[in-house]
């Protein structure tokens, strides 16, 4: 791995070395072109008029990058097509405010609305301007062949794969742009002497805030840098332009009810900040983990408490060897800026679940520290082996993942594409409520839903989703209208289930759901968590009214209720 290092140094001496690694990681990001629109890019394109929508999410009026606004007449609307299943709190809220991102996604849907390649294409110009302000960034602050090293490090990071796959994710990499750009018109100000910089660098600021709560990281960078970089005078008072400009977004946020409530993926600090600090001890060491290329973050979601825990102490362990084979670096400032910084940019995004979505501006810092580490690292003798494995991570494996998890949108939509041409060959469909006994996830057949109606593909009136999870469920049949449903884990044990549920709402024994079309009643909770219900339905189960479906790991088929007083179990979705 050294002589592989030092090769790449001597090809980067070149004065053209920066535009061919930005040309180099477009071209890696491309096969995103050819991704299909999916989930939120396609209830968007509804809002924009673009084709058709799923009741309760293609609203015209609601603002893009609001799923669900937790008022009463919205979640009665949720309610009645579905998009909320019955364990959704009544308040359960999530509304992003992002209206520079929702600006520029609307250009999309007005100048391009068939022709989605075009999209994709927008978005990479994006992602080249963020890595022509990343090089510009690492110039001023690292030797020229760190921030080369640096620059290829966060170019070809297949973490921001998933990111090249949604044009509706494009909100973090303008967020982060704006946020680079603002770090630099401060140093420029700071170091150079450029008085403009103090009035771009808040106004840079307020745009990234607007483009994506992501943003709000750049206030670590400036802090760091405050700390570690700048040495002029008055240095603290510098921060308080882009400090008031944080201030009043935080403000305006909260004033205007934007944010998440009731959810258990995404957790606001300011509407429950005990379970925030919860998700942040157990989240920010796996993200982190996986920034550096270690462990992958997107694991969690899928993992019962104890393999949570288990993951978290693997990213915990490798997060501790990571700073003991870079603890020559730590005497220099600009190896603790780029550290601080990083670290900085995990808080805001540990109130997510954890995903590599979520690293685009984690890496500013990473990427920076990394390059240090690289430039550090060729002048040593002997030669580190974790350094080798770094490398071997960063500039090898990693170029070779971003064209694949580029295409990560397109592995969604043909997983999705089974249930939706089973649900589209049901007879009569239109004219019926599916029944979802069994999914992975509810998201995974609301989803199909919208894709059916963007395709405008025969769908069912509504959908009701009566379990979720991957174990074992007892099924019995009470009555002609009734099913009693006992998962082997309770419901809601996985973290890919919680979307509408946080688990700090607990469920109560006795409480009663009514859909209208189906009353569900908790009948024992264990620890605030449901561990069985009773669902009744207004009509006989085998009501022609009625479509039944199980998505199980082979796909969707038909699926019947036990004969009145028999009790089946159904086996796990994996078997």
């Amino acid at each position: 791995m050294r002589r592989l290092l030092a090769r790449l140094a001597a090809a980067l001496e070149h004065r053209h070395a920066p535009w061919f690694i930005i040309a180099t990681a477009i071209l890696l990001a491309s096969p995103s072109i050819a991704t299909p629109l999916v989930i939120d890019d396609l209830i968007f394109g509804a809002r924009a008029g673009v084709w058709s929508g799923w009741p309760g999410l293609s609203d015209p009026a609601t603002p893009f990058f609001v799923f669900s606004e937790g008022t009463p007449e919205n979640h009665a609307a949720q309610v009645a097509s579905g998009i909320h299943s019955w364990w959704a709190p009544p308040d359960f809220k999530l509304a992003l405010w992002r209206p520079l991102a929702a600006l520029d996604l609307h250009l999309d849907f007005a100048l391009w609305p068939e022709h989605p390649p075009l999209m994709f294409v927008h978005s990479l110009a994006w992602f080249a301007a963020l890595l022509a302000a990343l090089w510009h960034l690492y110039r001023r602050l690292l030797p020229r062949r760190a921030a080369l090293f640096a620059l290829a490090v966060y170019g070809f990071d297949d973490a921001r794969g998933f990111v090249h796959g949604l044009i509706s994710h494009r909100n973090a990499v303008i967020a982060t742009l704006f946020g680079v750009l603002c770090v630099i018109a401060h140093d420029r100000w700071r170091r150079d002497g450029w008085t403009p910089g103090a009035v771009l660098a808040p106004v840079l600021l307020g745009l990234g805030l607007l483009g994506g709560e992501m943003a709000i990281s750049a206030t670590g960078l400036l802090f760091a840098y405050t700390l570690l970089i700048d040495r002029g005078p008055r240095r603290v008072r510098a921060l308080l332009p882009c400090a008031a400009v944080s201030l009043v977004w935080l403000a305006a946020y909260a004033a205007g009810g934007w944010g998440a409530s009731g959810s258990g993926l995404y957790t606001s600090p300011f509407e429950d900040p005990a379970r925030f600090v919860f998700r942040l001890v157990e989240q920010a060491p796996v993200l982190l983990a996986a920034q550096f290329g270690i462990t992958p973050s997107d694991a969690m979601v899928l993992l019962l408490p104890e393999g949570r825990f288990g993951w978290w102490l693997l990213a915990l362990g490798t997060m501790g060897l990571l700073a003991y084979a870079t603890r020559a670096l730590w005497s220099e400032s600009s190896a603790r800026f780029w550290a601080l910084s990083t670290a900085i940019a995990v808080l805001p995004i540990s109130g997510s679940f954890a995903s590599d979505r979520l690293l685009v501006f984690v890496g500013v810092g990473a990427s920076g520290l990394l390059g240090l580490l690289f430039h550090r690292a060729l002048d040593e003798d002997p030669w580190p082996k974790l350094i080798g494995a770094l490398v071997f991570i960063h500039l090898v494996k990693a170029p070779l993942l971003v064209p694949l998890r580029s295409l990560t949108m397109r592995s969604f939509d043909e997983a999705t594409a089974p249930v939706e041409d089973w649900v589209a060959a049901q007879p009569g469909i239109e004219d019926k409520t599916l029944i979802v006994a069994g999914a992975a996830a509810d998201g995974v057949a609301i989803y199909s839903m919208v894709h059916l109606a963007a395709d405008d593909r025969p769908r069912p009136q509504a959908i009701r989703v009566l379990w979720t999870g991957l174990d074992p469920v007892q099924v019995d049949r009470t009555g002609p209208n009734t099913l009693v449903v006992r998962p082997d884990s309770g419901f809601l044990a996985l973290p890919m289930e919680q979307m509408v549920r946080s688990p700090s709402i607990p469920f109560i024994e006795g409480e009663v759901i009514d859909l209208g079309d189906l009353v569900v009643t908790v009948t024992e909770v264990e620890d605030g968590r449901a561990l069985e219900a009773e669902m009744t339905f207004t009509e006989p189960l085998d009501d022609r009214r009625w479509a039944w479906m199980r998505v199980g790991i082979a796909g969707p088929e038909a699926w019947s209720a036990p004969a009145v007083g028999q009790t089946r179990m159904e086996p796990s979705l994996l078997d």
